[in-house]
């Protein structure tokens, strides 16, 4: 894969990001063909799936779609990147890798890619980062952005296992628990739980907080 790329104007937002409206097609364009330098075929086109799978949700629940789109867009960046320069990035970023993290390096890939987009200057918006950065774990006290993105991750159309399969169909006819984007977000945790602890993986303390949270929060 490519090294990453730095925008010559790293310093500041760009200034469709910071107003919050759809990217200039240039500029949206330049940005994807950086990521799509970053990744393996596969992952690029799971990027465009959530991107798509973004978009709609964002648009079902009322959340900004530009933002949506943006942190979609990114999400992946870092996934095909190996141990070292995921914890490196992490590290440069200022933040702790925890012991799983540390054995389980794919966990690092949201926050390497947040610190990436920051540093890169490709994004400022906190609430994009906080998306990113949280994408595969989740956290308690998640906002609307990031359990758009988390939810579209799980269900972008290239996700052919039963869960996803069994949400989509709950998404298309309105019902529970796809009415509202907390109970979809909520779904995608306990899917992604049952699935760790079916495989025998370990579980990271974020997640079982964030599904805490959003099951008992009044």
């Amino acid at each position: 894969m490519a090294e990453a790329t730095r925008r010559p104007e790293a310093g500041a937002a760009p200034a469709w990001e910071a107003a919050g409206v759809a990217a200039p097609e240039a500029a949206w364009d330049e940005l994807a063909s950086v990521v799509r330098e970053q990744v393996s075929r596969q992952r690029w086109e799971h990027i465009q799936g959530v991107v798509q799978t973004a978009r709609e949700l964002a648009r079902r629940f009322r959340q900004p779609e530009q933002p949506a789109a943006l942190a979609a867009l990114l999400h992946d960046v870092a996934r095909d990147w190996p141990a070292q320069r995921l914890q490196q990035a992490v590290r440069e970023a200022g933040w702790a890798v925890d012991p799983l993290e540390r054995a389980i390096p794919e966990l690092l890939h949201g926050p390497a890619a947040a610190a990436w987009a920051s540093a890169a200057g490709w994004c400022r918006t906190g609430e994009v980062l906080q998306a990113i950065r949280y994408h595969t774990t989740g956290r308690p006290q998640a906002g609307p952005l990031e359990m758009v993105l988390m939810v579209a991750d799980f269900l972008e159309p290239g996700r052919e296992h039963e869960a996803a399969r069994r949400l989509r169909a709950a998404q298309a006819q309105g019902g529970e628990p796809a009415a509202t984007l907390r109970g979809l977000w909520q779904r995608v945790l306990e899917e992604r739980l049952r699935w760790l602890v079916d495989s025998g993986l370990p579980i990271h303390p974020r997640t079982v907080a964030a599904l805490n949270w959003v099951r008992w929060r009044h």
